[in-house]
C-alpha cells in the first residue's frame, strides 16, 4: 500500500491486463447457491421498493451507451456518491494479473490520501476486505479494530465512516471496488446498501466490457436475469461475448452495434431459450409483486373492516410468500442451467485437447 498516484498509468495497465486474462463460470457450489440468494433477494427488494427501482433504472441507464471506461468510471462514483450521501469517494480497478487494487477515480481527496491508497494489496483495508468478502460497511473507523493501521491518514483526509462495494462482471470476477466516505461516523440503512450494491451489480460488466474484457467464460444467462432487473428497458445495449471481443480498438462509430446484446442472435439452443423467459419472469414477477404490495398496503390501512377484508390481506401475505419462494427457485434454476453449460464447455476442451 501507498506509491505514486499515476490514473492513467493505472488505468492502461488493467485494460491491458483485462483483455489478456479470461473469466471463468464458476463451478462451486457454495458460490453458485450465493448468487441464486442474492438475485433472489435483488428482485424482492425491487418488488417491496418500487420507487427506489426506478430510481436505480435511471442511473443503470447512464451506464449503456457504450461509452470508454475513461467515461464511465466518473459516473458510476457519482451514482455512488448520490445513492450513499457520501462527502467523498473513490473507485479502485483490480488489475487481473496481480490482485491489486488501482485507484483511478476520485472526488474531494488530498494528493496524501491519493498516494496511500494508489496501489492496495492487502485485505485489511475496507476496500480490500470488499473485494474479497463483499460490501463493507463501517460506522466509525475510530471504533473498528480492523481499520487501526489506517486513522491517520483517515483523520487527516477529515472521514470517519466509510463503505466499500465490490463491483462484478457477470462471471462473478471483481473488476473494480467504490468506496464513500464521509466526515462524521455514518449509518447506512439497509435501502441505500442495497441499492449501492444492486447498482455495482451492472457497473461492474459495463466496466469490464468498457475495457474489452474477454470474453471467454461469458455468462449469458446470468446477463440476461440481471439486465432484466437492473435495467429493463436497457437490455439490447449491452456488449454479448460475441461482439466484445473488437475490444476498445474498433471504431468508435460502431461501438453501439458491438454492444447491442440480443438473445435470439447471440444464444443458442437452452441458452437462448432460457434468457428470453428469464427475461419476461422477471417482467412478470416485478408486475405481480407490486399489485399485490398495493393490496397489501389498502389492507394494512383498512383496521375497521370486515372479517373477509382482513382474511383477504392475509391472502396476499401467503402469495407474497410464494413468489419469494418462486423467485428464489427460479434463480436456483438459473445458475443450475449456468453450471452445467459450463461443465459441458469444459468437458468439449479437454476432449478437443491433441494427446502428446
Amino acid at each position: 500500500m501507498g506509491s505514486s498516484w499515476n490514473p492513467a498509468h493505472a488505468l492502461k495497465q488493467v485494460r491491458a491486463a483485462h483483455g489478456a486474462v479470461a473469466p471463468s463460470i464458476t463451478g462451486d457450489t457454495l458460490k453458485l447457491t450465493a448468487r441464486a440468494e442474492h438475485f433472489a433477494d435483488a428482485v424482492r427488494f425491487a418488488v417491496e421498493q418500487p420507487d427506489a427501482m426506478r430510481r436505480l433504472h435511471r442511473l443503470t441507464a447512464r451506464l449503456c451507451d457504450g461509452s470508454t471506461v475513461d467515461a464511465l468510471l466518473p459516473r458510476v462514483l457519482e451514482a455512488a456518491l448520490m445513492l450513499s450521501g457520501a462527502d467523498f469517494g473513490d473507485v479502485q480497478l483490480v488489475d487481473p494479473a496481480t490482485g491489486a487494487l488501482l485507484l483511478t477515480t476520485e472526488a474531494g481527496f488530498d494528493d496524501e490520501f491519493l498516494e496511500y491508497f494508489a496501489v492496495v494489496d492487502d485485505t485489511g483495508s475496507v476496500c480490500g476486505r470488499a473485494a474479497g468478502a463483499g460490501q463493507v460497511a463501517i460506522f466509525d473507523v475510530n471504533a473498528d479494530p480492523g481499520f487501526a493501521p489506517h486513522r491517520d491518514i483517515a483523520a487527516a483526509a477529515g472521514f470517519r465512516g466509510v463503505q466499500s462495494t465490490p463491483l462484478l462482471d457477470y462471471s462473478g470476477r471483481v473488476v473494480a471496488v467504490v468506496s464513500t466516505h464521509f466526515q462524521n461516523p455514518w449509518r447506512p440503512s439497509e435501502q441505500q446498501l442495497r441499492l449501492l450494491q444492486l447498482y455495482c451489480d451492472f457497473a461492474g460488466e459495463a466496466i469490464a466490457r468498457s475495457m474489452g474484457a474477454n470474453g471467454t467464460g461469458f455468462d449469458p444467462i446470468g446477463r440476461a436475469m440481471v439486465s432484466a432487473l437492473l435495467a429493463p428497458d436497457q437490455m439490447r445495449l449491452l456488449g454479448a461475448s460475441t461482439l466484445a471481443d473488437d475490444g476498445p480498438g474498433g471504431d468508435d462509430a460502431e461501438r453501439p452495434a458491438r454492444w447491442s446484446f440480443d438473445p435470439a442472435r447471440d444464444l443458442t439452443g437452452a441458452e437462448a431459450a432460457f434468457a428470453a423467459s428469464s427475461d419476461r419472469l422477471v417482467r412478470h414477477l416485478f408486475g405481480v409483486g407490486l399489485q399485490l404490495h398495493t393490496l397489501a398496503a389498502v389492507f394494512d390501512q383498512a383496521a375497521a373492516t370486515p372479517e373477509n377484508i382482513r382474511a383477504a390481506g392475509d391472502a396476499v401475505a401467503g402469495v407474497l410468500e410464494d413468489l419469494d419462494m418462486l423467485t428464489r427457485d427460479a434463480g436456483l434454476a438459473m445458475l443450475a442451467l449456468v453450471r452445467d453449460r459450463a461443465t459441458e464447455r469444459s468437458a468439449t476442451r479437454a476432449g478437443a485437447r491433441p494427446r502428446r
